[in-house]
């Protein structure tokens, strides 16, 4: 279940790299997890045939520079007050829509963690021709990375949930039925250094993660008593062995490694094709320019595509802190009262749709 989020992880933010960038340890805090408004565009390598190397006792360099993009995916964290799912993990303060349109997974970010709380879905099964509507709640929550996290970090744990089905194809047969799932994970920030990708160079993190997966699916017969369904396939075993390299304010993992649990080889990289190796002054679908980009005193959105009215700012917590009018393609935003760091923006269309979305440093 760990995600590129499985990170699943884990937004995107402005990161400032040259090419004789050092490799000084550093610390990964919740500044650098995704945030409510901010999309990543994530790419899958199977057959550039990179290896992790060998955990460090100092500064190595990974030069990954080479990957491809065989399949590309947007993932797009929001409020989860934007799900119709929020009311089911009241706890959770991110979603995104790795799933898909038909359901999120939802976390916890703080700045001791950043937690998988649960997903919710909807599964259309045509050769049944019935629909599954899936809810998993995780207790204690599935804790992606302990914050903040520095060489040496480690976290781990047992998480369980269950999944119910409002609709099933055994529901002939019995009262009802549910699979149980138990993650049982451990983590260890084992190396840093440098990690080179097709954007750039970032001084990293290296977490190298494992995790056992067991699902047990159990159904309840019309006298209440639970027990494993007797059909193939009821219990299902999976071990998960990644590396996921950290840099600072990029808002999602930089780069993971997938390993396959039985040859220890590598099945493929997913890297985040987003994190720029300079501040971008574009935004990500190329419809706003944004400049100086730092800046200090004030920041200009400029577009030229007449359907963008409003731009929307967002701090780093997903708090919008101003929205104003584009007038005649153009508005200069006065930033001498933000405090400096990162922020987020949207543009809408007079609807409140969202048409581009970017980010910005305040220096």
């Amino acid at each position: 279940m760990k995600k590129f989020t499985k990170l699943c992880f884990f937004a995107c933010a402005g990161f400032v790299a040259v090419a004789t960038q050092s490799s000084a340890q550093i610390s990964i805090s919740g500044a650098d997890m995704p945030v409510a408004g901010s999309m990543v565009v994530l790419a899958t390598d199977s057959t550039s045939g990179y290896t992790p190397g060998n955990p460090n006792a100092s500064a190595q360099a990974w030069n990954f520079s080479a990957l491809n993009k065989q399949k590309v995916a947007k993932v797009s964290f929001m409020a989860p007050s934007s799900t119709k799912y929020a009311s089911v993990f009241p706890s959770a303060n991110l979603a995104d829509s790795t799933i898909g349109t038909t359901g999120f997974y939802f976390f916890t970010t703080s700045g001791s963690q950043f937690a998988v709380e649960g997903s919710e879905s909807i599964i259309n099964v045509a050769s049944l021709g019935v629909s599954f509507q899936i809810e998993v709640n995780l207790n204690p929550v599935f804790v992606q990375s302990v914050l903040p996290a520095t060489y040496k970090t480690t976290d781990g744990g047992v998480s369980n949930g269950h999944e119910t089905f409002s609709n099933s194809s055994l529901a002939l047969f019995y009262d009802s039925e549910k699979v149980v799932t138990q993650i049982t994970y451990s983590d260890t920030v084992d190396a840093y250094g440098t990690m080179t990708t097709p954007t750039g160079t970032y001084n990293v993190l290296r977490q190298n993660h494992h995790e056992v997966d067991i699902d047990s699916l159990k159904v309840r017969s019309t006298s209440g008593k639970w027990s494993v369904a007797p059909v193939a396939g009821a219990v299902s075993k999976k071990t998960v062995h990644q590396y996921n390299w950290y840099s600072n304010s990029i808002g999602y993992i930089l780069v993971q490694m997938n390993m396959d649990s039985n040859t220890n080889n590598v099945k493929n990289v997913i890297w985040d094709t987003t994190a720029p190796a300079g501040i971008n002054e574009l935004s990500y679908n190329g419809k706003v320019s944004v400049f100086p980009n730092p800046c200090t005193n004030q920041i200009t959105f400029q577009t030229f595509n007449n359907g963008l009215q409003y731009i929307n700012i967002y701090d780093v917590a997903g708090r919008k802190i101003e929205q104003d009018e584009m007038k005649n393609g153009t508005n200069n935003v006065n930033t001498s009262a933000y405090a400096p760091g990162m922020y987020l923006y949207t543009m809408t269309d007079k609807n409140g749709n969202v048409v581009d979305r970017g980010k910005f440093m305040v220096k």
